[in-house]
């Protein structure tokens, strides 16, 4: 060799001084000659790919179903998301309504009963709890393909087609995916089709879960009532109260009595009075005798009466000294009182 400048490193290659030619690195390439260093191997360029022991002057074109990112020495399989036509380096995304599994070449339509948001590798179906739905246009979103289940049905059909009744026993509120997800509890019951439970009517209480009509409630035993909503047991009346079976309320054995449920007392009415065998006043408490009616006198033209006695005075010549005297207190017609 007489001038090394006519015999420059072949393309594909680089060589070191005084060594035979050297291929360029798997994942690069050398499309022009003088390459005197693997780093003069520029990366193999994007949709094609360069391997190990191969003349890489351009790459080879990726085909169809796999991408080559720059750089690549072999081909990878498009992944899962993605489509992947001949020569591509960075694959873009399943577009919506679409779904592309692993290696897909051309996106796949979504048909219902699924939808394909952006990016979907495999058709979505509808949550637990919806129904697909017919519609124009591409299915790539949920509020558009699903429409959730009413009030007092669920939704668990594999293919998503119906909305079934809420069986018996059971309550199902909207969007309910499992029609034995939401169990009538004690206190209440749940007919077929339920959306929320139904408390047991008053007189009666629950005794189990699950019941189904309100015959499955048990009446208040005599003597005993229940006036609140999902009861589960029955108040005792008191000694001097008494009640029927399936009684919402407790009833004073003595006439003219009001029962008190915050101590299970029978009382006197407003207006009516009741005196003890010492003749005291005794209205207030628990008893079943019968109370009677208050009775006043009727007062004159220019009487009114007190308040704190029922007698009817004269304000006009009513004593005022109990009070300091009229020059310190007056009477009041209205209220009946200094």
């Amino acid at each position: 060799m007489t001038d090394y400048k006519l015999y420059p490193c072949p393309t594909g290659f680089y060589c070191y001084p005084g060594e035979d030619p050297h291929l360029c690195p798997a994942g690069q390439m050398r499309n022009i000659t003088g390459a005197g260093h693997p780093d003069e191997c520029p990366p193999c360029r994007d949709g094609f790919y360069c391997p190990n022991d191969t003349i890489n002057m351009h790459g080879i074109p990726c085909e169809p179903g796999f991408n080559c990112s720059e750089g690549a020495a072999t081909p990878d399989v498009c992944p899962a998301g993605y489509y992947c036509p001949a020569e591509t380096g960075t694959p873009p995304p399943c577009p919506e309504g679409f779904y592309c599994p692993g290696g897909t070449i051309i996106p796949i339509v979504c048909e219902k009963p699924y939808y394909c948001p952006l990016g979907s590798y495999d058709p979505v179906i509808c949550d637990l709890g919806y129904q697909a739905v017919d519609h124009a246009g591409i299915r790539y979103d949920m509020d558009l393909s699903c429409r959730i289940c009413p009030n007092g049905t669920y939704g668990n059909y594999t293919d998503r087609s119906i909305c079934e009744a809420c069986p018996a026993g059971f309550y199902c509120p909207a969007g309910t995916g499992n029609g034995d997800e939401n169990e009538c509890w004690m206190g209440t019951y749940c007919p077929t089709g339920s959306h929320e439970p139904t408390s047991c009517p008053r007189g009666t209480y629950g005794t189990r879960t699950r019941a189904e009509s309100s015959s499955d409630c048990t009446l208040c035993p005599a003597d005993t009532y229940s006036n609140i909503e999902y009861a589960t047991r029955c108040e005792p009346c008191g000694g001097t109260s008494e009640a029927a079976p399936g009684s919402s309320q407790c009833t004073c054995k003595g006439k003219y009595r009001t029962f008190q449920k915050s101590f299970k007392a029978c009382v006197c009415l407003a207006g009516y009075v009741y005196f003890d065998e010492l003749d005291n006043q005794r209205s207030e408490l628990d008893g079943d005798e019968d109370c009677q009616l208050i009775s006043d006198e009727r007062c004159g033209t220019r009487q009114v009466r007190d308040s704190s006695t029922r007698k009817c005075v004269d304000p006009e010549s009513y004593s005022c000294s109990n009070y300091g005297g009229c020059a310190a207190a007056s009477y009041n017609q209205d209220f009946g009182r200094y």
